[in-house]
């Protein structure tokens, strides 16, 4: 965890690059993943994926993402609030679980 953390904060000082952290809310953008464009939308869920093509439900899921772009933390917070979990994972006294990659633990 501690590496992935310490990736997206080398990815969010890219100037390319925004990386904005939802806090814990209740919000229906966080009920599982979307991709929105103008003239198509990609919705998954624990089953599968689906692409609208339909402007109206890609009208909405742009409307979705602006409400939990609103709700996310700005840059400069998000990446601060990124490089301090990744301290605590990495502190000394920290459980060893949480130090080793993600990867060995499975």
């Amino acid at each position: 965890m501690a590496a992935q953390l310490a990736h997206l904060g080398g990815l969010a000082r890219l100037p390319n690059v925004a990386i904005q952290v939802v806090p814990a809310i209740a919000h229906a953008g966080l009920l599982g993943g979307f991709a929105a464009a103008e003239r198509a939308a990609y919705v998954e869920t624990a089953v599968a994926g689906q692409v609208f093509e339909d402007a109206d439900i890609s009208a909405g899921l742009l409307t979705r993402f602006d409400t939990l772009r609103n709700e996310a933390l700005r840059g400069p917070e998000s990446l601060a609030l990124i490089e301090r979990m990744c301290t605590e994972w990495t502190a000394p006294g920290a459980r060893a679980v949480t130090q080793a990659p993600t990867a060995a633990n499975a």
